[in-house]
């Protein structure tokens, strides 16, 4: 009987990834399409006009979703954001090349303990590593966003209570704040300027980037744009509230160091041993590289490692959410 080669087992695991991902893909439109209809049928017991539209100004407000073209939904499997340049330190696509690389040698390191067959791993993890990667990549930009909108809030209310329209207030923003703040104000500023309502500009920029109190901002004024209202006290209150979120996360995040830096050390401390281990007694050692047994018990030494160490920067996470 042939043993199947890592090759062939890779492309087993990608075929099985995409059947998987196609599946998603059928389902989420299949729900689409049901609570297409079921909008259809409730469409001619609406109220009133006037209060459907407002309905829809919130509920579209409040999902915020982007439309994305055909070239790049294949790309929202691995959690990749195309048109946003700050958000990536370098190129998108050799940093999904770079964590090939490394799915690769975690797919490596599970076949040297459970055999060749592991090796079908290799696509899913590339795919986990790419979402996670990119994804950490997008958390960054939205708590930097997060932390420079009170000041964004406060250019807006104290344009707009000297009298200056909201547009305008927006473009002050777009010119005077730090980035990446202001280049979405810009881009704001610019569709409107081609005819683009605001309410649908404040959407789609709540949809980019993902966070919640850009959501409200977006309701805050389409809502005072058609109802009228307070708009500075709403904005202000805001912006008060984002600044005391921001001094407890800080809070918070200066009493967690004692059990990050714990962290840290732990990872660390195999990596010392190792290096120690093979500074002092390098015969000793090099029977993990050597043998097969030794580098089935270093594969499931970083393996275990790998998972300790994402274990405990999760429940970090998790306690400064």
């Amino acid at each position: 009987m042939m043993t199947p080669s890592p090759l062939m087992m890779v492309a087993g695991g990608g075929v099985l990834l995409i059947a998987l991902a196609g599946g998603l893909l059928i389902l989420e439109r299949s729900r689409q399409a049901k609570q297409a209809r079921i909008d259809t049928l409730l469409k001619a017991y609406s109220p009133s006009a006037a209060r459907e539209q407002a309905r829809a100004v919130r509920s579209s407000a409040v999902s915020a979703v982007t439309p994305v073209s055909s070239s790049n939904r294949a790309l929202q499997l691995f959690r990749i954001r195309l048109g946003q340049n700050d958000l990536y330190p370098a190129p998108w696509w050799i940093i999904l090349a770079a964590i090939g690389a490394v799915a690769t040698i975690g797919a490596a390191l599970l076949s040297a303990v459970f055999g060749v067959f592991a090796w079908a791993a290799q696509p899913v993890l590339w795919v986990l590593a790419s979402r996670t990667v990119f994804g950490i990549f997008a958390a960054r930009r939205a708590r930097v966003l997060y932390t420079q909108m009170p000041d964004a809030l406060s250019m807006i209310v104290r344009s707009v209570r000297t009298g200056i329209p909201v547009a305008e207030a927006l473009r002050i923003v777009g010119k005077e704040a730090q980035t990446p703040t202001a280049p979405e104000f810009e881009r704001i500023y610019n569709q409107l300027l081609i005819g683009q309502s605001l309410t649908e500009a404040l959407v789609q920029m709540a949809g980019r980037t993902e966070v919640p109190e850009y959501r409200f901002f977006a309701v805050a004024l389409a809502l005072q744009g058609q109802t009228g209202g307070s708009l500075t006290d709403t904005l202000e209150n805001l912006a008060d509230v984002i600044r005391k979120r921001t001094a407890m996360r800080a809070r918070a995040y200066a009493l967690s160091s004692e059990a990050r830096t714990t962290m840290m050390v732990l990872a660390a401390l195999p990596f010392v041993a190792f290096v120690a281990l093979l500074v002092m007694t390098p015969d000793y050692v090099m029977l993990l590289l050597n043998s097969t047994r030794g580098r089935q018990i270093l594969a499931a030494a970083i393996i275990s490692l790998s998972m300790g160490i994402g274990t405990m920067q999760f429940m970090i996470r998790q306690a400064l959410s």
